[in-house]
């Protein structure tokens, strides 16, 4: 079997699998959004109206709370699908033609996740198949166990909450949501000419989602006042439950790249530019894609002191959707050639957001009797500026480069995983 027919058979076989998780009639965003209704009503909260209307207080609390925090949630899931890292256009050795005849350009096989400025070389092609595993864990530094957001008591009486005093009773709401994601990518680059590489990643995604949500009827000011509850008059409840779960597969945003080799940079630098567009194939209610073109420029440096290549990479990511914010992008880092077979990759990855972001948290909620604060949510409100470090390696094996690379998160920012493991497979022709 050839190298070329071992990729696609290994990329097929993975989409085939991923494709036999089931698929379930709401969507993956829909199901977030039922974490935070109890019961069976038709309602965004469904409370037992007790002796009156109590419960309907609520339900004005509970529709803003649930749109800001599924508005929040979702846009953090497609923002960190967004950042899912690409490998390199140009892994592996890369060539240059003198006098008609291919010269090795690199001496190592290159970084994993940064972009080094030499490209493949005319007519060369770099194809490969990688799997990346995240599991989330954190929600801007909250354990995605532990989300938790307070609805407050419609104000029915004197103007601020308190009066009447059953105003004081709060609906705490505490979500367990375990969400992993499993990227499988299908690379290609190609050496247009000697200065010019162009690729394409098309990622394959399938979505788990496993989340539990627990509600409780509290008050600031000490006891309930009996008038808000879960369940019936005759079988009241202060605390109710709810569970979601499902999984989703399918075709994930498609990332279009060019490389232009620029100029050096007196006799040891190398430079280049590269641009990437993010094509939204991928359903963003099904968390597998933005919904929304976005685009990146980086502006590449690298250089090469015997076995050890340095390299940076700096640039811009725009964001055309509403949710999403725009990016400055950097990256350092370093690849060492350890053995003829082996090269070591490490990267410090980092993207700092740009402007405000457009998506609002639930507001803290404000009691005038007792005088007292509470917040609307545990998640902070700050920016989500990202620094990951990717460690891993390349090894040459029988024609083909196995690549293995784990990253981890050195802020508590945005929605992250502890942990990134990818391993891949590629090769060059």
């Amino acid at each position: 079997m050839t190298a070329r027919r071992v990729l696609l058979t290994l990329f097929l076989g993975a989409v085939v699998g991923a494709s036999a998780a089931p698929l379930g009639a709401q969507s993956m965003a829909s199901r977030v959004g039922e974490l935070i209704r109890f019961g069976n009503c038709d309602r965004a909260l469904c409370l037992s109206t007790g002796p009156g209307p109590h419960g309907a207080h609520y339900i004005n609390a509970a529709a803003s709370a649930s749109a800001e925090l599924l508005d929040f949630l979702t846009s953090s899931i497609t923002a960190s699908v967004d950042r899912l890292p690409i490998s390199a256009t140009s892994g592996g050795t890369t060539f240059r033609f003198v006098g008609g005849a291919p010269v090795r350009s690199t001496t190592s096989a290159g970084p994993i996740f940064a972009e080094r400025a030499p490209t493949l070389g005319r007519g060369r092609i770099l194809i490969g198949v990688n799997t990346t595993g995240i599991s989330y864990d954190k929600l801007r530094g909250v354990p995605t166990e532990e989300i938790s957001v307070n609805l407050a008591h419609q104000d029915v009486g004197t103007p601020g909450l308190g009066d009447p005093t059953f105003e004081d009773d709060v609906v705490g709401i505490v979500l367990n949501m375990n969400l992993d994601l499993q990227v499988t990518t299908l690379l290609a680059t190609y050496g247009l000419t000697d200065d010019v590489d162009v690729s394409v990643a098309v990622p394959v995604i399938h979505a788990s989602l496993d989340g539990r949500g627990v509600g409780t009827v509290s008050s600031v000011s000490g006891t309930p006042s009996g008038l808000h509850f879960f369940g019936t008059p005759e079988n009241p409840s202060f605390t109710a439950a709810s569970a979601v779960n499902g999984s989703s597969t399918g075709l994930g945003d498609v990332a279009a790249r060019v490389k232009v080799r620029l100029p050096k940079i007196g006799s040891g630098v190398s430079t280049a530019f590269l641009g990437d567009v993010r094509i939204p194939t991928g359903d963003a209610d099904e968390f597998r894609g933005t919904g929304d073109f976005s685009a990146r420029g980086l502006f590449v440096l690298s250089s090469s002191i015997n076995s050890f290549s340095p390299h940076l990479n700096a640039g811009y990511a725009l964001r055309t959707g509403d949710r999403q914010s725009d990016a400055l992008l950097a990256t350092a880092g370093f690849d060492q050639l350890v053995t003829p077979a082996v090269t070591l990759a490490v990267d410090v990855l980092s993207e700092w957001q740009v402007g405000s972001s457009e998506v609002r948290l639930p507001p803290p909620i404000i009691f005038i009797s007792p005088n007292q604060t509470i917040a609307g949510t545990n998640i902070p409100d700050r920016r989500d500026n990202l620094v990951g470090l990717s460690a891993g390696g390349r090894f040459l094996w029988s024609g083909f480069t196995l690549v293995l690379n784990g990253l981890l998160p050195l802020t508590d920012s945005g929605l992250q995983s502890n942990f990134v493991w990818t391993v891949g497979l590629e090769r060059s022709f």
